[in-house]
């Protein structure tokens, strides 16, 4: 496919504004990059994020219903938004970006690289990025690892009494030598055929804290979608869940 045509994208709400003015500059990077078009959908309660979005940023926006207590209802509905329109539209891939992740500017032009590689007629393409640090445990708690967002296998927890992702860590990834197959890779730095997007329905669970994400993979699993990773891309992106005093440090650094 020489030409794709792409839609970049995500979920969002007023809660992610601490980041917004850094986030927007690193998505138009991206895009000076690899064309693309930009989608965001809020679910923020008010009119006022899509408004700032829309008329400050240039960003074009749609509106979702934000359900009260219910989040992942809240989520789950603006991630379908997300999907139609990408499937409407006719995009070849949807690239799934959250507000608060900051990869290179050339992201997205290796993913496609990556895709090309593979030669599943669909395929997923994540990054791994931090989403825990893991300390050890005794004074003055170092940090010894960092948890990744990439699981590999679904193993069994006696404490959930059910199947949960095993996420491989920072080292475990950097380890390995050449592009390999995951079990999940979320949504926060995704590259996805958008005709996977046609054939797998968005669920979740509010009961169980299990996002669409999680249900997402599963059913891919099942029908044998594979995602895949490129090991080279540890630590290239960066995770910044906060506030804005972090993200003024790490701007400046």
């Amino acid at each position: 496919m020489k030409n794709p045509k792409i839609l970049l994208g995500t979920p969002t709400f007023e809660g992610k504004e601490y980041c917004l003015d850094l986030w927007i500059k690193t998505i138009k990077e991206i895009k000076k990059t690899t064309s693309c078009d930009i989608l965001l959908v809020d679910n923020s309660k008010g009119n006022y994020y899509k408004n700032l979005l829309e008329k400050k940023y240039k960003i074009k926006t749609l509106k979702s219903k934000q359900y009260k207590e219910k989040p992942l209802k809240t989520l789950k509905e603006s991630r379908e938004k997300l999907f139609d329109y990408a499937i409407k539209n006719n995009y070849d891939y949807l690239f799934s970006i959250e507000q608060d992740i900051f990869p290179p500017k050339e992201i997205l032009k290796y993913l496609l690289k990556i895709r090309k590689q593979i030669k599943d007629n669909e395929a997923i393409i994540a990054t791994p990025y931090i989403i825990a640090r893991i300390s050890y445990e005794t004074i003055p708690y170092l940090t010894k690892d960092q948890l990744s967002n990439i699981a590999i296998e679904r193993i069994y927890s006696k404490k959930m009494k059910r199947k949960i992702q095993k996420n491989l860590t920072m080292k475990e990834i950097k380890r390995k030598k050449k592009i390999f197959k995951i079990y999940a890779g979320g949504f926060g730095c995704t590259l996805i055929d958008t005709s996977i997007l046609k054939k797998i329905k968005l669920k979740y669970t509010e009961k169980a804290t299990r996002p669409d994400d999680a249900f997402f993979y599963l059913d891919c699993f099942k029908q044998k979608i594979n995602s895949y990773v490129d090991p080279k891309l540890a630590e290239k992106i960066i995770h910044i869940p906060g506030n804005a005093k972090n993200i003024k440090h790490w701007a400046n650094d």
